[in-house]
């Protein structure tokens, strides 16, 4: 739909309404390829990174926000109760999650939106930067890097 010049010029308020210049849309098939990194012995959890709700990006815009921050003002790693049992850590608590390429600490929330074995952790703080952690090899077609998983050890942070 964007952009869209102004139908006074002849323009659609659609690019392609009823089909696209070559006929019908084509899915083309992804084929599944396993993650670069898994859980070993040295590094037994799978981190898992992405977004959450109230921050977007790195957070240079939404971090300037009262409201934002209010509802996340830092970055998490959410640990499975089971496994916040086994690496003896309470909420809140200050973790290091460190991976073959480097560490940042992490402040703890305990919850079973993950896996036991996996941990979740934000981006959007460039006081932990999580992607840091995560492998260097990149997608052969796309070329985006692979991001969102690698495996990594958690320890607690000395009080």
């Amino acid at each position: 739909q964007w952009p869209c010049a102004g139908r006074e010029n002849g323009s659609t308020q659609y690019l392609h309404k009823y089909s696209f210049t070559r006929g019908r849309g084509r899915f083309e098939p992804a084929e599944h390829v396993e993650p670069s990194e898994s859980a070993d012995r040295e590094f037994p959890y799978i981190l898992v990174t992405g977004r959450v709700y109230h921050q977007f990006h790195t957070g240079t815009m939404t971090r300037r926000s009262q409201l934002h921050n209010r509802e996340y003002s830092q970055s998490q790693i959410e640990i499975h109760p089971e496994d916040a049992g086994k690496l003896n850590v309470v909420e809140g608590e200050r973790v290091r999650v460190a991976s073959r390429r480097g560490d940042c600490a992490l402040t703890v929330t305990i919850t079973d939106r993950v896996s036991p074995g996996h941990v979740f952790a934000n981006f959007h703080f460039t006081e932990s930067p999580v992607n840091f952690l995560t492998v260097e090899k990149s997608d052969p077609v796309a070329k985006c890097p692979e991001y969102k998983i690698c495996a990594v050890q958690i320890e607690k942070v000395a009080a």
